[in-house]
């Protein structure tokens, strides 16, 4: 897809955004930062595109912002003295309890995470760690996710407030502080759920602390966030899937429901995006707002919770921070998805990157296993050259026409949709579906007339 097609900015429909803008954080993160002994791991382009770096030179058409700016947010893994993680891990915690208020919505939004990351640390040096920090990680999120206890709030370097979740000691695995970085870089990818997750992770040589952003640090906000969460889980997403879509309509589906739910933060172009942006709360809270993370991230969560074998992707897209995702379909092979550049018009949305192969992906670069800190990224699978194909059949999981299910067209699909039509049955979920070859979402005298005609030789194709 050229340049030109994207657009330089997206109209906003200002009444249904209501942002929480953290930027009272942002800043002092900013300065404080420089205070502390930083290992500076950016994800994104911070410090390497400005928004003032315009790519002219493509086809000469559109400046192309969206991807030059602050499309993934800025990681940072911030070392500390032995000491001072001693000091924080026996530091009193707050005299709150942990009890869980998980019911079935909160374990299966909770089972919304991937293990592709963890997977791959077979690969990697001294896998015996990486994995039990990962699943020491995990443990300690899905406890703070649904529980009542708050985070435990620390002044590093006696300046700068953290909210800490749990706290991690790898001692006796002898881990390197870019094994625990990676891992924790890993795991953040593989779990979207996990939304007040901080862009921040501290650490020692034998400690990793877990931090929550400060919005969600008390149980009461990160509860009614989760609820919203859920309920656009539910309401948005879930509701317009049905157990016979086929995998390619259940992606489907989720995209178009996505662009079509949620605007673009165009905050990004003066960096004054919320940080919620980058995570699901941005796109599954009343803000209704995101950035390519945050579009990444919810396609990410809703593929993984109905078993759609799927990777957060990170990189590099017209020279800016990007992210997207790479999805297994059905032959077996993996393609690519970007559903924030399909989302360009306003209330209106295409499917130029929607599982597409690597020819027509060339203007997207992933991160590889040997980039530094946050841009670590584990090694994915090679994508397929082509776009994905599919069938007429595969987009609407029945046959159409095929009503009794028999594999074939004939005489008795017409009698079944003949008593449907004059309600002398009932039709179950498949069979209306079979019955719509009109492809109009109505069940009616037109679809009983269309499938005499096939039936009688008249027609061939329900086009």
């Amino acid at each position: 897809m050229y340049v030109e097609k994207k657009k330089l900015y997206k109209v906003l429909n200002a009444g249904r955004v209501t942002l929480r803008i953290f930027q009272r954080r942002k800043r002092m993160k900013k300065k404080i930062i420089g205070l502390l002994f930083v290992v500076s791991l950016v994800c994104g382009m911070h410090s390497k595109v400005h928004a003032d770096q315009i790519n002219d030179s493509i086809q000469g058409q559109v400046q192309v912002v969206r991807e030059k700016l602050s499309g993934t947010e800025g990681l940072y893994a911030v070392e500390i003295s032995d000491e001072e993680a001693e000091q924080i891990a026996n530091a009193n915690q707050k005299s709150t309890t942990a009890e869980y208020y998980a019911g079935k919505d909160e374990k299966a939004f909770l089972s919304c995470g991937g293990d592709y990351g963890y997977r791959d640390m077979v690969k990697r040096s001294n896998m015996e760690g990486r994995q039990y920090l990962y699943r020491e990680l995990k443990k300690a999120s899905e406890t703070f996710t649904t529980g009542n206890k708050n985070a435990e709030e620390y002044l590093l370097n006696n300046t700068f407030p953290i909210y800490i979740v749990g706290k991690i000691n790898v001692k006796q695995y002898q881990m390197t502080t870019k094994e625990m970085v990676e891992t924790y870089f890993t795991f953040r990818n593989d779990n979207p759920q996990f939304f007040w997750s901080d862009n921040m992770v501290v650490y020692s040589s034998d400690y990793l602390m877990l931090l929550s952003y400060e919005d969600y640090e008390q149980a009461a906000d990160r509860k009614d966030a989760l609820n919203e969460i859920i309920d656009t889980q539910k309401n948005v997403y879930q509701s317009g899937i049905t157990s016979i879509d086929s995998k390619y309509k259940k992606v489907l589906k989720i995209h178009d429901a996505l662009i079509k739910d949620v605007e673009y933060d165009e905050n990004v172009y003066s960096g004054e995006e919320a940080e919620i942006s980058h995570s699901i709360a941005g796109a599954m809270t009343s803000a209704k707002t995101a950035v390519c993370e945050g579009y990444a991230k919810v396609m990410q969560l809703m593929m993984n919770y109905y078993d759609v074998e799927n990777m957060y992707v990170t990189g590099i897209a017209n020279g800016g921070g990007h992210a997207w995702n790479m999805v297994r379909m059905n032959d077996g092979k993996y393609y690519w998805l970007d559903a924030t550049w399909d989302d360009q018009e306003y209330e209106d949305f295409q499917h130029s990157y929607f599982l597409v192969g690597n020819s027509n992906f060339e203007d997207h670069t992933m991160n590889l296993p040997t980039d530094e800190g946050g841009d670590f990224l584990y090694e994915l699978p090679k994508a397929n050259d082509t776009d994905y194909e599919y069938t007429d059949d595969e987009k609407d999981g029945v046959v159409k026409g095929d009503v009794t299910g028999d594999g074939k067209v004939d005489i008795q699909d017409l009698r079944t949709v003949l008593r449907g039509v004059c309600d002398k049955e009932t039709l179950n979920e498949t069979k209306l579906l079979a019955v719509d070859v009109t492809g109009d979402g109505e069940v009616d005298i037109q679809d009983l007339r269309m499938i005499l005609r096939y039936v009688c030789g008249k027609i061939d194709t329900w086009n």
